[in-house]
């Protein structure tokens, strides 16, 4: 290319010019004459090389001998109908003459990215994600041995999960830009963990909750009024469930570059060994976590009875910003390549909380301090600044090559 971009150029600047060059000519100084001069399209025009004028010295058709060789040199365009590689072109696809598709524009010269004409292109990948913990905060332990842990937030941790990514996007430009959809989402299965009391029903149980309730009356109904702390310690068992979920929408722009060699000339057209893209777009990102400590003090059972009690916590965010990404893939063939990409970007994020202590009969109350009497089933929104950054690794195989 480096070769024959120049040429190309020199070529176009040529063809513009020779229409100049002979209206030019009309406005140079002519000699006298006695007639006349008239120049047909179809007239073969030269300039006379002893006196420089720019006379018509002939009128009339070419010699056929020259007129021959000038036109076996030129090759037919239907010689050269050959699909060359884009020097833009993402993810090694190829360039197509004769467009990409109706609506494309006078410049459309794609395939779509996984086969086909046209201009619109899409995939779909599997995901695989865990999550870094927070600080372990222990739930249970006996009364007994405080300083060992029974139970905490760690014992139902989040493990790896799959998920999906689906993306759509339409190439602009001629595939050097593209507008591009992607909707990723993670649903993990939900984490728990028990911790049994080891004594025998019948006995005093001695498990008891790393929390301090004492401020907190409950009621049943049925059991006299006291403290929620009567329900969670001596339990038979305590619980812990966690749960999550990630759901993630980006509408990006997206410039595409390549180099390198090409990596094969199967049917898929060729494509190049190296591909780069930057993005700049927008991003809503939402993060649902729910966590819950319950506690049984009759039996080793949760069916929804008066006796049990519960610490539930669910908070969500939602993030709304613009982000800036970089991506770059290396195709070891034309059809099996692998990329890397980071993101960062900017976000204003709505947090939502809610927190309940209480049980079937409803929530504690809280018993002393300027909340006295209010009832522990608090609901409150923020929104603040935050910062979102994203690494992705992984691997691409084209199924059918275009």
């Amino acid at each position: 290319m480096k070769i024959l971009f120049p040429k190309v150029v020199c070529l176009m600047l040529g063809v513009a010019c020779l229409p100049a060059v002979a209206v030019a000519q009309s406005y140079l100084p002519l000699p006298e004459t006695s007639a006349p001069v008239y120049r047909p399209v179809s007239s073969y025009y030269a300039q006379d090389g002893a006196t420089g004028s720019s006379l018509i010295n002939h009128v009339g058709e070419p010699p056929m001998a020259e007129a021959e060789a000038d036109a076996d040199a030129i090759p037919s365009p239907s010689d050269n109908e050959v699909a060359m590689p884009s020097p833009a072109m993402p993810y090694g696809e190829s360039v197509v003459k004769g467009g990409c598709g109706k609506g494309c524009g006078s410049h459309g010269c794609l395939r779509g990215l996984y086969g086909g004409h046209g201009c619109w292109y899409g995939g779909a990948r599997v995901l695989w994600l865990d999550r870094e913990e927070g600080d372990n905060v222990y739930l249970s332990v006996f009364d007994t041995a405080i300083d060992v842990g029974l139970l905490s937030t760690d014992s139902a941790s989040m493990d790896w999960t799959t998920g999906g990514e689906l993306t759509i996007g339409r190439y602009i430009k001629c595939g050097r830009c593209a507008l591009e959809v992607t909707y990723w989402g993670l649903d993990p299965d939900f984490e728990r963990a028990s911790a049994l009391d080891p004594n025998d029903i019948g006995t005093a149980p001695n498990l008891i909750t790393a929390f301090d309730f004492t401020t907190l009356n409950y009621d049943d109904g049925v059991n006299p009024v006291g403290s929620i702390n009567d329900w969670f310690d001596g339990a038979r068992v305590h619980r812990v469930t966690r749960d999550w979920d990630f759901n993630n929408l980006e509408l990006d722009f997206v410039h595409h570059s390549c180099c390198g060699t090409l990596c094969g000339h199967g049917k898929c057209g060729g494509c190049r060994r190296y591909n780069i893209s930057t993005s700049f777009g927008v991003r809503y990102f939402n993060f649902d976590e729910r966590f819950i400590f319950d506690a049984d003090d009759a039996d080793t059972t949760f069916d929804g009875a008066i006796e049990e009690v519960r610490y539930d916590i669910d908070v969500e965010n939602q993030l709304l910003g613009l982000q800036l990404g970089c991506r770059s893939d290396y195709y070891h063939n034309e059809c099996l390549g692998l990329h890397a990409r980071t993101k960062v970007g900017v976000y204003g994020n709505r947090i939502d909380h809610r927190s309940f202590i209480g049980g079937s009969n409803g929530a504690a109350v809280v018993g002393a301090g300027p909340n006295a009497g209010r009832a522990f089933d608090v609901n409150s929104d923020k929104t603040d600044f935050a910062m979102l950054a994203e690494l992705d690794l992984g691997a691409i195989y084209r199924l059918s090559c275009p």
